[in-house]
């Protein structure tokens, strides 16, 4: 109910067209790109998906996996030279990111871990951790190697790191929260990123359900936010306006 509150247009567009039609409106509205210009990079994103998904049968725990379909495709229609991932555990987003700027031909990606950061925080919450990685695995081990020549990961805290990461960056195009789902760590990442996104530029957000950061995020810049349903994933698309 309180999605359908910040996004009204949601329900009557996926009973009109379905989950997969709900997807491209949703991306459609963020990148103000027409739903039939994005048809095919979704058919694309969804062989890169199952792909990456074979090589997952270790993985106890991928979250929601067709938040890679909507990364994929937005590095395919964006082009970016720079784009930049705060949480990788297995990598399926990543993959996803890689893949599409390898067809692209042009970009990289800058991905902040903190592996196994859930063994400490979870148990805080009272909750179990989730997504742990498999024994002897590292960080983003789903990535090919043939994907892997556009990747520069970053170990450590992200309150550490992104500052000076972003501050050794031109600009970028595209940022991807899915680390640490606090209100103080998810605003730090959406603030320390905004300055450094263009007009138009993405910055997107997963489990925004966890929290209110994102909506308050929005709000407080005057941003139009995109919900991906009911999937914890959203975006904002930074204003071309002043």
């Amino acid at each position: 109910m309180r999605l359908l509150m910040k996004d009204p247009m949601l329900a009557p567009t996926y009973l009109i067209k379905g989950k997969e039609g709900l997807l491209r409106h949703c991306l459609s509205r963020l990148t103000e790109i027409s739903v039939p210009s994005i048809h095919q990079e979704f058919v694309d994103a969804g062989n890169v998906l199952q792909q990456a998904l074979a090589r997952a049968d270790s993985v106890p725990y991928l979250g929601w996996v067709r938040s890679g379909e909507i990364l994929y495709v937005a590095v395919r229609i964006m082009k970016p030279s720079l784009v930049v991932e705060t949480g990788v555990a297995a990598g399926l987003s990543t993959t996803c990111i890689l893949a599409a700027l390898d067809r692209n031909g042009q970009g990289e990606l800058h991905s902040i871990d903190l592996p196994d950061y859930e063994k400490t925080y979870f148990p805080s919450l009272g909750l179990d951790p989730v997504a742990i990685l498999p024994k002897n695995r590292a960080p983003g081990f789903l990535v090919p190697e043939e994907l892997s020549a556009r990747w520069h990961l970053h170990l450590g805290d992200t309150r550490k790191i992104l500052p000076s990461l972003l501050g050794n960056l031109d600009q970028i195009a595209l940022f991807l929260h899915d680390s640490e789902h606090t209100f103080d760590t998810m605003m730090f990442e959406y603030d320390t990123v905004w300055p450094h996104l263009p007009p138009g530029g993405l910055l997107l957000s997963d489990d925004v359900d966890w929290n209110d950061a994102f909506s308050s995020f929005s709000l407080q810049h005057h941003q139009r936010p995109v919900y991906f349903w009911n999937s914890g994933l959203a975006g904002v698309a930074k204003s071309r306006l002043p």
